[in-house]
């Protein structure tokens, strides 16, 4: 899964089944929102787009067992505990990466 942070928004996208599933959460917001996309060269081409535009981007590695919205919860909690978005200059790429 990739993490997008832009601002104070996460965006997260996974690819399953053939769909990109995306996920999006303001930090401190009781909800999100969700979509699905066909994984084509339409949609990959704005995935790769938003990456490209997205302050920060992270990978999140877990097992396909655990409960996707723990896993985002935790990677959310997690980027925000190291890179608290107030300098720039010191964020940096991370692999987060959660034992199977």
């Amino acid at each position: 899964m990739v993490a997008a942070r832009s601002r104070g928004d996460f965006l997260y996208i996974l690819e399953r089944d053939g769909e990109f599933h995306m996920f999006s959460h303001t930090p401190g917001a009781p909800g999100g929102g969700q979509k699905r996309f066909p994984k084509d060269e339409k949609h990959t081409a704005v995935i790769r787009r938003i990456a490209d535009l997205s302050d920060s981007v992270y990978l999140v590695e877990f097992g396909g067992e655990l409960d996707i919205y723990g896993v985002m919860y935790s990677a959310e909690e997690g980027i925000l505990s190291m890179f608290p978005g107030d300098d720039r200059d010191g964020d940096a790429v991370v692999d987060f990466e959660l034992p199977t």
